[in-house]
C-alpha cells in the first residue's frame, strides 16, 4: 500500500469475559429454561393421545424426549468439537438429560392420570434446576469454584 492512501483501515477488539452472572444466564435461561421447555413441548404434544394409556406410558416418553435430545445435542458438540467431547459428554449430559425427561413425564403422567394440577411452570421448575445447576457449576470462572490453595500451588 502507498504511503498517504486513503484506504479505510478499521480494528475491531473483543473480549470475552466469563463471569459469574453470565454464568447463571447461560446455565439457567439458555441451558436449562429453553432445552427444558423443548423436551415439556415433545412429551406434552403426545400426551392426551390414544397412544398414551398409562403413567408408565408418559415416563417413557419424557425419557426418550431426553435420551433423543442428548443425542441429536452429543452429535453437534462431537462435529463442532471432537470425539473426546462426545465420549465425556455421553458420561455426563446423557443422563442428565435423560433424567430430567423423566421428570417432566412422570409431572405429566400425575396429570393426566391422576387429576393433579401441574401447570407448565411448576412441571418445568425441578428440572430447570437440575439442569441449570449442572451447567452452572461447568461454566463458573476458574477462580470462583476452585478453592485458592488448588491456584496458589499451580494445579
Amino acid at each position: 500500500r502507498a504511503v498517504g492512501s486513503t484506504e479505510d483501515l478499521s480494528v475491531t477488539f473483543s473480549a470475552k469475559v466469563q463471569t459469574t452472572a453470565t454464568a447463571a444466564i447461560k446455565a439457567y435461561f439458555r441451558a436449562g429454561f429453553l432445552e427444558e421447555l423443548l423436551k415439556y413441548i415433545a412429551v406434552r404434544r403426545i400426551l392426551f393421545k390414544d397412544r398414551v394409556v398409562d403413567a408408565g406410558g408418559v415416563a417413557v416418553y419424557g425419557l426418550a424426549a431426553g435420551a433423543g435430545f442428548a443425542s441429536a445435542e452429543n452429535i453437534q458438540y462431537a462435529l463442532a468439537n471432537s470425539v473426546d467431547v462426545m465420549y465425556v459428554r455421553m458420561v455426563l449430559t446423557i443422563p442428565l438429560h435423560c433424567c430430567t425427561g423423566l421428570i417432566i413425564g412422570i409431572f405429566l403422567g400425575y396429570r393426566k392420570f391422576l387429576g393433579w394440577m401441574c401447570y407448565c411452570l411448576p412441571t418445568l421448575m425441578v428440572p430447570v434446576l437440575i439442569h441449570g445447576t449442572f451447567d452452572f457449576v461447568l461454566l463458573l470462572p476458574r477462580s470462583d469454584w476452585i478453592p485458592a490453595f488448588f491456584n496458589s500451588s499451580g494445579c
